[in-house]
């Protein structure tokens, strides 16, 4: 059995778009990009996070390395996904947006930025990580009143029943739908 046809014109495409997908994929997770973005302390703690015994001591000896010139039995066990920098993944660039959204409209977000980037060590608010910027962005958004979700059904004053959807219906079914 033959898995790919070079005769057949849609294995053609799917080849294509397969193709197509691997420079995304690079960008998207670059081991050597986010290593040379991290910060000596940084690196120092993904090495370190590798052993109990050995981490401190790999860390003094691999923390200035390029991450090519690290052992792959020691780079096999470091996850940097934590250490990639939020500009250069989608999510973490949705997050940057929403935080520049929010400092526009509040100038109280601009002193939880700061407040922000001086407990993790940041100068610049676009060299955090993406955990981070999903961690300001939360931040941000319990600190704003205008960015706070409320629950119209656990407000006092707000009746549920007022609200789309109407009373819930009393017919012979005896359901309760209310509505979308």
């Amino acid at each position: 059995m033959k898995l790919f046809d070079i005769n057949n014109p849609r294995h053609i495409e799917i080849l294509r778009e397969e193709l197509a997908k691997i420079p995304q994929l690079l960008r998207e997770y670059n081991e050597d990009s986010i290593w040379a973005s991290m910060s000596e302390d940084d690196r120092w703690d993904a090495i370190s996070s590798v052993s109990d015994d050995d981490g401190p001591d790999l860390a003094d000896k691999y923390v200035g390395r390029v991450w090519d010139n690290i052992p792959d039995d020691i780079t096999d066990r470091i996850d940097l996904s934590d250490y990639k920098l939020a500009s250069s993944d989608l999510g973490g660039r949705t997050n940057l947006r929403a935080i520049e959204s929010f400092k526009r409209k509040d100038p109280a977000a601009q002193r939880v930025i700061d407040a922000f980037l001086k407990r993790v060590g940041r100068s610049d608010f676009n060299k955090i990580t993406v955990k981070q910027s999903y961690q300001l962005l939360s931040a941000i958004h319990k600190s704003s009143e205008s960015g706070a979700p409320t629950n119209t059904f656990n407000v006092p004053g707000i009746n549920p029943y007022d609200q789309p959807g109407g009373k819930p219906s009393s017919g012979k079914m005896g359901g309760k739908w209310t509505g979308d």
